[in-house]
């Protein structure tokens, strides 16, 4: 395929797009895209080269290579030019290395785009690999590194590698570090490698402009013709030998069917079952890895899912394949478990084990087949654009090993069924191949639960069938039931009943067998002995009845705290007097048809262990490998039986959502029907609807956003009625489940977002079936009611909800940080992890109950609907919704527009500096967090379309010499960003720098003499160079979007926040054009030295803290600063603010 020779591309009937295909003579793929609609454009080259070329004295070479190509070439030398070029142009640029490539890209603005086409070339044909950039590029590759480090997805990637055979390529760590890199010869070793590996029959380029086909075609012969392509007729004994080496299969037979215990970062049981196949890329055409991981990760009907959540055993499951090196496939799933799970994680293996036979005998089934085939056809048919800086960079990648021809349908197309080849598959899945992961904090001796979040916390659930009874003699059994199980003193008191008690014979529920002498050295119980909790139970129910005289009067007593309050000194007072038993084996198996203690197990668990786990060399997991154990082998060609659920596993059900027809609405005569922006078609006492047809991309989806406002029971005044509203959410969007994951898989999405306000309904996807999810999640919100869902279901997922808060701390510093100056600008609505913990502890299955009979009893709808469907339908939709919310409570009210909620901002007092310290410790953030963090917010005024103008010229001139300077030239930290931000009608800007060589005060330090030398350089910016700007800005801003799904996010925003904007795009070039230099100088002055209104975040890591106390004492010498004691606290310091933006309630914006 030579550079005259045209290739045919098989694209979506849905892209008017023109594609060339054809080959350099010096043998690059070339692909050129010609939009001619296209407002930026882009391009893409993919290098053959990845981190299974890094010599192992070099790990990380190629990851160094990456980043060393971005400082300078001989044409260009300047350090910084391309990127400068590129961000003053309205585009941006990145790279990324993989195990056999590496990627490069960028976007641009369409008149720039040729220049950037010369700088990019020229990465391939003289880069310079400055020595003076060595260390500094090295230095950013081990801040990228600390970053993996804390990231318990790269720590399993790295424990995964570790497995690997010993000698293997696949074993080493490409990411790079200090460690790997920081050598005295690794420059010479960089240009050896790009010597060796950067050649012109290794890369493909992709190509994306609005200029004709023809014109993109001569760019790249052009700009890309003058690569040296380094292929040689005859291969070197040491290539030939490298090449071998890279063959090696890096998990042979001896290295498989192992249990890996992990220590996480994070305070979640997972449970991950991976098998190593062989390479699925070869049945490409036939997708036997797709399908089958499409039946895994089903979460409808006869799922895997829905039987382990039935069981109280799993909250969470995501299925995968993932070719590797050519050679082989990971077939897996990653199991997200409760704490019963964990302890009982032989019994999820079970029910897994017993999914892969079933399937065995399913899976190969025509009909199934077909329909994932059907699903993906239409997705294709259909196809949206996404991003075009994404898009050229899965072309470039893909061109390695799909057809050229092929390489847009390729990922959509199930060409044809082949039983064999899939069965082959499903067959492959046995205990030989697999690698088993149970990662838990459990593992590690020295965890303690962040905020004082104790296991009791989650053990103190109570029973749902106390707010169902009327019987006190059941109310009284049901909380006995639950003490003994549940309650932090339940298992104790179950001891001291075991112990003061002749128990009676009778046979545990079990699955499979136990072995005797494990359950006696945890003082467990054998199958034939009555499980001690029950013995408990009872007699704490006749302790109970005890203290009243008659069971009659008892019989209608109802006071459910009072015998709570009872039943608990009961249970701690024998607590007080029993006699425990540590044992000395890993894991009781105790198993009972009631629940156990699990929580308290859990806190006593596997702490043995711990001196034998072992640490992984770069990333520094500590695991532990052994055999697997072999009752989980025996499990696996056995019946799993249920111990709760009577649903059943297999292939999913017939999928009624899969579209028919495709038919788009005619355009229509009617104003409303063909208004440019979005128009209110229909408003009620209760109900607004607005309503655009699409008049421009003309495809058969719709979209719907349904605001449900409401005030009940203070839920934007009270976390512990937000968090009431966060349960609540989590189970009723489990209720719905099997049916929106249905839809789901037709490309028809049901997605529910808690807001401050509002409880936000979105539905899309194809028109034909969307109005009938419609109908069914009407259907579901009425009959949906927590009670109903009983106490295993309640518990599952409040003791998952306490989990990701406990973790809130353990995500990464720039995470965390970005949230918590959330809460510090806004005075309402938006409540600290602190407080929505202290209100999860309070909140049990009784008051979910009691919530739901409230909430959402007085309510206003808001809606938008835009797409292929008429006004009529859309009204009818409304409508419908209005039936279903006046009959949904016993109560129904409207409410007016004056009373929904407002979200109040806080005003930062002028010249203030605001300071907030966290102090990274053991308690609540990750201990092994090397990374401190600084988020410096700059508080401009009211939000307009005038300001955010504004902020994105300051954004525009500010962004790439903050990178070069902080990141590149000082080395600060590997995330160094700057924005501008909307809290609530208030705008302002923020820089953030996460490092791990210095402490949050030093990088403000740095960051004030940064504002100060751009003030000065601002001073001396020329007319040429303001006006460049101007235009970059206004291509960002003014770009239309390329999808439905986008314009109508944007239009939805305007009706959420009450703006009503619709038009703000067309705004933005009278507002620009007005702009002048004095204009920016004088707003950049306010903004951050005048009138600064300035809020500081501090995460100090320990190794930064003795820097960051000597640094603060010098700067309060010289600067007043209010400290801030928690993220609450700067409320007292501001004034609160009603309104800074149009609504209902203040039609006028205020000043600020």
């Amino acid at each position: 395929m030579k550079q005259n020779t045209i290739v045919q591309i098989d694209k979506s009937p849905n892209d008017d797009r023109q594609y060339l295909g054809f080959e350099l003579q010096n043998g690059i793929k070339v692909m050129v895209i010609s939009d001619s609609h296209a407002e930026k454009s882009a391009a893409s080259l993919d290098v053959q080269v990845g981190q299974l070329q890094d010599p192992e004295e070099y790990q990380g070479l190629a990851h160094f290579c990456e980043h060393m190509l971005f400082m300078g070439t001989a044409k260009y030398p300047l350090q910084n030019e391309y990127s400068q070029y590129l961000s003053q142009n309205g585009g941006s640029d990145n790279a990324y290395t993989d195990i056999l490539n590496t990627n490069y890209y960028f976007d641009v603005k369409s008149d720039a785009f040729e220049e950037a086409l010369d700088r990019f070339s020229q990465f391939f044909i003289s880069p310079l690999f400055d020595e003076t950039c060595v260390e500094k590029e090295i230095n950013a590759i081990e801040n990228e590194h600390q970053m993996n480090v804390s990231e318990d997805s790269s720590r399993l990637w790295g424990i995964f590698k570790a497995l690997a055979k010993e000698g293997t390529k696949f074993r080493q760590y490409g990411g790079g570090c200090l460690q790997t890199l920081q050598k005295e010869n690794i420059r010479e070793e960089l240009l050896k490698f790009y010597e060796k590996y950067y050649s012109a029959h290794k890369m493909n380029l992709v190509i994306y402009g609005q200029e004709s086909i023809e014109v993109l075609k001569n760019l790249a012969i052009k700009y890309f013709s003058t690569i040296q392509n380094k292929e040689k007729e005859q291969i070197s004994d040491e290539q030939m030998k490298e090449m071998e080496l890279e063959k090696i299969h890096p998990f042979p037979r001896e290295q498989l069917c192992k249990l890996v215990k992990i220590i996480p970062i994070k305070d979640e049981d997972i449970i991950e079952f991976c098998w190593v196949v062989e390479d699925q890329q070869q049945y490409c055409n036939i997708k036997p890895d797709d399908y089958l991981t499409h039946i895994f990760g089903h979460e409808g009907k006869n799922s895997l899912l829905s039987l382990l959540l039935d069981e109280g055993l799993a909250v969470e499951l995501t299925s995968y394949s993932e070719n590797c090196m050519n050679l082989f496939t990971i077939i897996g799933f990653n199991i997200t478990l409760t704490q019963r799970g964990f302890f009982e994680y032989k019994r999820v293996c079970h029910a897994v084990f017993n999914y892969i036979q079933v399937l065995k005998k399913e899976v190969a089934n025509k009909e199934a087949y077909e329909e994932v085939k059907d699903i993906e056809a239409i997705n294709f048919r259909f196809l949206e654009r996404i991003a075009i800086s994404e898009y050229v960079t899965k072309i470039a990648d893909g061109l390695h090993w799909i057809p050229m021809t092929k390489i847009l349908k390729m990922r959509y197309d199930f060409q044809k069924y082949d039983e064999i080849i899939i069965q082959k598959l499903i067959d492959s899945l046995t205990l030989d191949n697999i690698i088993i992961y149970l990662s838990s904090k459990s593992f590690d001796s020295q965890f303690s639960k962040s905020f004082n979040t104790s296991q009791q916390d989650l053990d103190t659930v109570i029973d749902s069938s106390q707010v169902l009874t009327k019987k006190a003699q059941e109310l009284i059994e049901t909380h006995c039931h639950n003490h003994s199980i549940t309650h932090p003193h339940g298992s104790a008191a179950a001891q001291k009943v075991k112990k003061d008690k002749e128990l009676t014979q009778e046979d545990q529920a079990s699955s499979y067998d136990t072995d005797q002498n494990q359950l006696d050295s945890h003082g467990g119980e054998s199958p034939k002995l009555k499980s001690p909790q029950i013995s408990a139970r009872k007699y704490s129910k006749s302790v109970a009845k005890k203290s009243y005289t008659i069971e009659e009067e008892f019989e209608d007593f109802d006071d459910e705290n009072h015998i709570y309050s009872m039943l608990n000194r009961k249970f701690s007072y024998l607590s007080q007097k029993s006699e425990t038993n540590d044992g000395d084996e890993e894991y009781q198996d105790n198993r009972s048809d009631e629940n156990f203690n699990y929580a308290n197990a859990k806190q006593n668990n596997s702490k043995s262990d711990d001196d034998s786990f072992i640490t992984e060399k770069y990333l520094g997991a500590r695991y532990l490998v052994s055999e697997i154990p072999e009752d989980i082998k025996s499990s696996y060609n056995t019946e799993y039986k249920p111990l709760y659920s009577k649903k059943k596993l297999g292939l999913p059900v017939k999928n009624l959502f899969i579209p028919k027809n495709f038919d788009i609405l005619p355009k229509t005569d009617d104003t409303s029907s063909a208004s440019k922006y979005p128009i209110k078609i229909f408003e009620s006492e209760m109900s607004e609807l607005y309503y655009k047809q699409d008049d421009t991309f003309f495809i058969c989806k719709t979209y719907c956003d349904l605001f449900i406002f409401t005030n009940d029971c203070n839920q934007s005044k009270t976390a512990k009625s937000f968090v009431l509203q966060e349960i609540w959410l989590i189970l009723f969007e489990n209720y719905v489940n099997e049916t929106k994951y249905l839809a789901q898989m037709a490309n028809i999405d049901l997605k529910f977002e808690q807001h401050y306000t509002s409880f936000k309904v979105r539905i899309k996807g194809y028109s034909d079936k969307i109005g009938v999810l419609f109908e069914e999640f009407l259907k579901l919100f009425k009959s949906f009611n927590p009670a109903d869902e009983g106490q295993r279901l309640f518990s599952t997922f409040y003791e998952r909800q306490m989990s990701d808060y406990d973790n809130y701390y353990r995500d990464a510093p720039h995470s965390i940080i970005t949230d918590l100056s959330k809460n510090c600008l806004l005075s309402t609505g938006k409540f600290t992890i602190k407080q929505k913990i202290m209100a999860l502890k309070e909140i049990r299955l009784y008051d979910i109950v009691e919530f739901h009979k409230q909430w959402l009893s007085h309510t206003r709808l808001e809606s938008l609907i835009m797409g292929n469907i008429s006004k009529e339908e859309a009204i009818s939709w409304i409508q419908k919704a209005e039936n279903t919310m006046k009959t949904l409570r016993n109560i129904f009210g409207i409410l007016q527009k004056s009373d929904i909620p407002l979200i109040k901002p806080n005003k930062i007092l002028p010249n203030t500096t605001n300071k907030l310290d966290f102090l990274i410790n053991e308690k609540e953030f990750n201990p092994e967090e090397t990374n401190s963090c600084l988020q410096s917010h700059y508080q401009r005024g009211p939000e307009s379309v005038e300001s955010r103008v504004m902020m994105k010229l300051i954004q525009n001139y500010l962004s790439e010499p903050l990178f070069n300077q902080l990141r590149t030239n000082e080395k600060l930290g590997y995330i160094v960003w700057c924005w501008d931000e909307t809290f609530r009608g208030v705008s302002g800007f923020s820089f953030l720098v996460q490092s791990s060589v210095c402490s949050p005060m030093h990088i403000q330090n740095r960051l004030e003499e940064f504002l100060v030398n751009m003030r000065k350089e601002l001073r001396q910016l020329s007319q040429e160079k303001f006006e460049n700007m101007k235009h970059s800005i206004l291509i960002k801003l003014t770009e239309k979007p390329k999808t439905l799904h986008r314009e109508f996010l944007s239009m939805s925003e305007e009706i959420l926040l009450h703006k009503f904007v619709f038009d703000r795009k067309e705004r933005i070039p009278h507002i620009l054009e007005a702009i002048t230099i004095n204009d920016l100088i004088n707003d950049f002055d306010n903004l951050f030295f005048e009138q600064k209104k300035k809020l500081e975040i501090h995460i100090i890591t320990n190794d930064h803290k003795e820097e960051q106390e000597q640094l603060e004492q010098e700067r309060l010498k010289q600067e007043d600063i209010f400290i801030l004691q928690d993220d609450t606290h700067l409320k007292q310091f501001c004034q609160q603010i009603d309104s800074l933006y149009y609504d209902y309630s203040s039609p006028v914006q205020l000043q600020f």
